[in-house]
């Protein structure tokens, strides 16, 4: 219940952002963040929030964002946060060096073999809990860190191993043609003929239907594939622009370019035509234990758009939207609006006005903890002290 108790601290971090055309959402990270890369999300049983970024490894508390260290690390970009079935995180990087996560950090956990390294690493455990690697080969990294190959083929695929709600691992062999799937401790492999240069498949989930499309157009590959037939949306460009995520009841198509196309119901999918958040490039998707998402992205922080079971606040005192909120030492919310009004909130949920409309929109509001004091800016740059009042 951390995030859902902690909602409201998190305006600390955060600059409100609501627009008509979008859901009503915040962003966190924009200092710890602004500027980095965001390659994924994941949280974990304690529901602190992990990220790696091309600046290394951050955790989010529910309070504040903290860079940790890992021990060993080459280079300085990290991806593909794993959980195995004891609740241990793990995250590689493109050095062949797979990590474990701890709270003070990571530390190298195990580092592939120079014959095994291809460009594209990715890992994950399966239904028996085994850490499976797919890299230049497809192995199982056993208990006394040696690679135990289960795959007599050379492997390469363009895209992360996908795992499924019931733990199979799946990933297309761009080298062989074969589809590959591991579960019950097994490994098997079909052979699908495709032409590897005009089609990269990927694979999603959508109410529990494994749904197999082409990358570079969104077209589907059942009848290839002998997956669900699903309706996905035709784009606008058959280029290798989007980028599909599913929490296996929602749709999120994110375009390259900025931006990403939302579908909520899945059972019928129109066109595409409300593009939101497009400033901003989205480079993963999380679904986290309270059903609020979070979006990564490309240089501006994390998107957050909290579960129905939030209640947006409204104010009856302004029509004003707010864009800038900060927290008080005696836990009351202050608000910034556009038409530069400043409007507080305790924690009984009393609001107040406390500066009526200003000749400008409110861009700086902070709390100086010290003073207990309010720093806005104004006609001038104004200091309240106290409660305001």
């Amino acid at each position: 219940m951390k995030f859902r108790k902690h909602i409201l601290l998190l305006f600390t971090l955060l600059t409100l952002s609501i627009h008509a055309q979008e859901p009503s959402h915040f962003t966190i990270g924009q200092e710890k963040l602004i500027g980095l890369d965001i390659y994924d999300l994941h949280q974990d049983r304690q529901l602190n929030y992990w990220i790696t970024t091309n600046n290394g490894l951050f955790k989010f508390d529910g309070y504040k964002i903290t860079q940790l260290p890992c021990v060993g690390m080459l280079g300085n970009s990290l991806f593909n946060l794993t959980e195995d079935q004891h609740g241990n995180i793990y995250c590689s990087n493109l050095n062949g060096q797979l990590f474990k996560i701890n709270d003070a950090g990571c530390n190298l956990y195990y580092t592939i073999p120079d014959s095994l390294v291809a460009r594209n690493i990715s890992f994950n455990f399966d239904d028996q809990n085994r850490l499976i690697v797919f890299s230049k080969d497809i192995f199982q990294v056993t208990e006394d860190k040696n690679p135990a190959l289960l795959y007599d083929h050379y492997f390469y695929s363009h895209s992360r191993v996908y795992k499924t709600s019931k733990n199979k691992l799946i990933s297309y062999n761009s080298g062989q043609g074969d589809l590959i799937t591991i579960e019950n401790g097994k490994i098997k492999s079909l052979e699908v003929e495709i032409d590897n240069k005009l089609i990269t498949p990927k694979i999603i989930e959508i109410e529990n239907q494994l749904i197999i499309y082409n990358r570079s157009t969104l077209k589907q590959l059942s009848d290839k594939f002998n997956s669900t037939k699903f309706e996905l949306p035709k784009m606008k460009t058959a280029r290798n622009d989007y980028r599909l995520y599913s929490d296996t009841k929602s749709l999120w198509i994110a375009n390259l370019t900025g931006g990403v196309y939302y579908y909520k119901d899945t059972s019928y999918i129109s066109e595409p035509t409300n593009l939101i958040f497009e400033n901003s490039i989205i480079s993963c998707h999380l679904k986290d234990h309270e059903g609020n998402t979070l979006l990564g992205t490309f240089g501006k922080g994390i998107i957050v758009i909290p579960n129905t079971g939030f209640k947006d606040i409204h104010f009856e005192n302004t029509n004003s939207e707010v864009n800038k909120v900060t927290k008080m030492n005696d836990k009351s919310l202050i608000f910034g609006t556009q038409a530069g009004e400043i409007i507080k909130r305790d924690s009984l949920g009393k609001t107040t006005k406390i500066v009526s409309q200003g000749i400008k929109r409110i861009e700086l509001l902070k709390n100086i903890p010290e003073l207990d004091a309010l720093f806005f800016n104004g006609k001038k740059n104004t200091t309240l002290h106290d409660n305001f009042q």
